[in-house]
């Protein structure tokens, strides 16, 4: 199954970071559904500072043009989601304009 990493940044208010951990933390269940449904297999954001680093596991299937974003286009609660996530995160400093999360490229596996 291949697997997609990406960095942001959380913004340096600890009340905001403390909040974002409380939303991912009581994930509302139709955005981890559409989520699903663009091929996402499993979801993990890891937290080092105010760093974090996200790997999705998506299926062969999955829209690599299209991207995460792609689940915000099945439902407004999506949208919803995303907003609110958008106070919490900065982008990272390499990424594309309009982008919030920043694709990592594979450097190593083990084992192979």
């Amino acid at each position: 199954m291949p697997c997609l990493a990406y960095t942001t940044f959380l913004k340096k208010d600890p009340d905001l970071q403390r909040q974002y951990q409380e939303y991912h933390d009581n994930a509302w269940p139709d955005v981890v559904d559409c989520i699903k449904k663009i091929g996402v297999e499993s979801l993990h954001i890891w937290q080092n500072g105010r760093q974090l680093f996200m790997v999705a596991e998506v299926s062969e299937n999955f829209d690599l043009k299209a991207g995460l974003g792609a689940y915000l286009d099945l439902s407004p609660r999506c949208r919803e989601w995303e907003s609110i996530m958008d106070g919490f995160q900065e982008a990272p400093q390499n990424a594309k304009p309009g982008e919030k999360w920043a694709l990592l490229d594979h450097v190593y596996s083990f084992p192979r």
